[in-house]
């Protein structure tokens, strides 16, 4: 059996995968199922867990990087970097009172001396 996890929830403080079961006519499962283990095992688990290149994706920058996650190295904050640049002409304080006005203060730092880094949004 081959499947797709889209989704894992840990609301509950639990881990759940959502998934997909694929079938025939799908280009993993027809790339796997049927077929010999594509990585060799000496575990009694049959699962062998791999990096597969059906995980990439493309860098959400847009410049066509193949990646594993969102976006390349260092992408994301190019990727701000324009955005600012283009639609504020370049002004930190522009966007961050844009983003005020849209209801989305700008967190306090953490507490000099906390040695905590600044939060990065999760998505």
């Amino acid at each position: 059996m081959a499947i797709k996890a889209w989704e894992v929830d840990e609301s509950d403080g639990r881990r759940a995968f959502h998934f997909e079961i694929l079938r025939p006519g799908d280009p993993v499962h027809d790339r796997l199922i049927g077929r010999a283990d594509p990585v060799p095992t000496d575990s009694r688990n049959p699962v062998a867990y791999f990096d597969d290149e059906a995980d990439l994706g493309v860098c959400n920058c847009g410049c066509g990087t193949q990646v594993r996650g969102d976006w390349a190295p260092g992408h994301d904050l190019a990727a701000l970097h324009r955005i600012v640049g283009h639609y504020f002409d370049g002004r930190i304080l522009s966007f961050t009172n844009w983003c005020r006005e849209q209801g989305y203060p700008v967190p306090p730092p953490p507490a000099a001396g906390s040695g905590e880094q600044p939060s990065a949004p999760t998505n």
